[in-house]
């Protein structure tokens, strides 16, 4: 006689728990769906920040520095203000603690003022009045970006004189009284001051998405798979 290893199968499905799974795996892969519609949307801005980055330099004497620039090189002439520099703590750069150092440049041609990313530099090299030895020449050039809107406060005291723990451009106006572009410049100045200027790519956040979707499609499947094994019985 043949030995049957496995018995006859039946399926006994009951008509809410039915309804209740095929909306969870509705919602899931919708929201899926969603996740990788969005990445594809971040696909495209980056694209377009990268294409930025390839458009001859803006001259910031001749236009307004605003939002429109993300991205695009900028050049400027004009004279920097160390009294107003600030730096940013909790950097790391390969493993080594320390700041980003950013100044204020008055371009010559509009008297507007940017904030300028001029580098970084490890916690040892700091020391009061050091700054003033990056305030040399007389010419800015660089990438304009916009500052992150969300940041970690890790105590209520966020400034300790030229020491903040995150950059906020209204904190800033507040506290220096300048009127600074809602642009940030990420300087690319070959300038041999021992600041580090290795700034990130373009990043519109795509992968988190992609992960996201990944996650929804997964619990769609689970939700499948245990309404089969729970409405699916063997019979005799």
């Amino acid at each position: 006689m043949p030995v049957q290893f496995w018995g006859r199968r039946r399926l006994r499905a009951r008509f809410w728990p039915t309804v209740a799974a095929a909306l969870l795996f509705s919602l899931m892969l919708l929201a899926g769906n969603w996740q990788l519609g969005r990445a594809q949307q971040k696909l495209q801005r980056q694209a377009a920040l990268q294409a930025n980055l390839l458009q001859p330099p803006v001259d910031l004497g001749r236009v307004a520095p605003n939002e429109n620039l993300l991205y695009r090189r900028v050049e400027a002439s004009g004279s920097w203000l160390p009294q107003h520099a600030i730096l940013i703590d909790n950097k790391v750069y390969h493993g080594v603690v320390g700041y980003q150092l950013l100044m204020p440049f008055r371009i010559a041609a509009s008297g507007r003022i940017v904030l300028v990313k001029r580098g970084w530099l490890a916690r040892s090299r700091y020391v009061a009045g050091l700054v003033q030895e990056f305030a040399g020449g007389e010419q800015l050039r660089g990438v304009a970006v916009i500052p992150p809107q969300r940041y970690l406060e890790l105590s209520p005291d966020t400034v300790s004189g030229s020491i903040w723990q995150n950059l906020s451009l209204p904190r800033y106006r507040q506290q220096t009284g300048l009127d600074v572009a809602p642009i940030v410049i990420e300087e690319s100045s070959a300038a041999v001051d021992g600041l580090v200027r290795d700034w990130p790519a373009p990043d519109a956040g795509v992968d988190k998405h992609h992960a996201y979707a990944f996650q929804w499609f997964c619990m769609a499947a689970c939700v499948a798979g245990l309404y089969v094994f729970y409405t699916v019985q063997r019979r005799g």
